[in-house]
């Protein structure tokens, strides 16, 4: 996905670099920097192998650990990118509401695809404004797995994004 962000900066003429946040554990996901001279895209690329209360505490460890790195100066803008293949569990199916904050529209899709899925008391974006206080964030849930012979959409395999433009560093402690 960076590489695609660089493309498009690079076709639209702006210079950009990319560079790998330095993390020492190994469970915590990847933090990318995508700088120009007017911003600083930052992409946390986190891997939802399991939809468990677990691992999304890793992702919000995460951005507490990327927000504290946030200097006061400069444009900084946040990506969170994550994937997810569906399974039986009860965090799974409310992985789209929890992401979203509502029930997708397609639900019938996931139905025909064996996913019944579940609403979630929770959602990223209110867990968001309370513990970093980022709102104004766009969420959105992708699904670009076709199936070969039908060219219909494959949902047991989700690709999460969120967008928060304009973050501000979070006092360490």
């Amino acid at each position: 996905m960076c590489r695609r962000i660089l493309a498009t900066l690079e076709k639209k003429g702006i210079t950009a670099t990319l560079e790998q946040v330095e993390c020492d554990d190994v469970m915590m996901p990847p933090v990318f920097l995508i700088r120009t001279s007017e911003a600083t895209l930052w992409v946390i690329a986190h891997r939802l192998q399991s939809a468990n209360l677990a691992r999304r505490s890793t992702l919000f460890q995460s951005i507490g650990l990327t927000l504290k790195q946030l200097t006061d100066s400069g444009d900084h803008h946040l990506l969170l990118l994550s994937d997810h293949w569906f399974d039986r569990s009860k965090a799974s199916k409310q992985l789209p509401s929890w992401w979203l904050g509502q029930m997708p529209d397609n639900i019938q899709g996931y139905l025909q695809d064996g996913i019944k899925l579940l609403p979630s008391e929770l959602s990223l974006s209110g867990q968001l404004q309370t513990q970093f206080e980022l709102s104004q964030g766009v969420t959105q849930l992708h699904h670009p797995l076709k199936r070969l012979h039908t060219n219909t959409t494959l949902h047991r395999y989700a690709v999460m994004t969120a967008y928060y433009p304009n973050i501000h560093a979070i006092k360490a402690g």
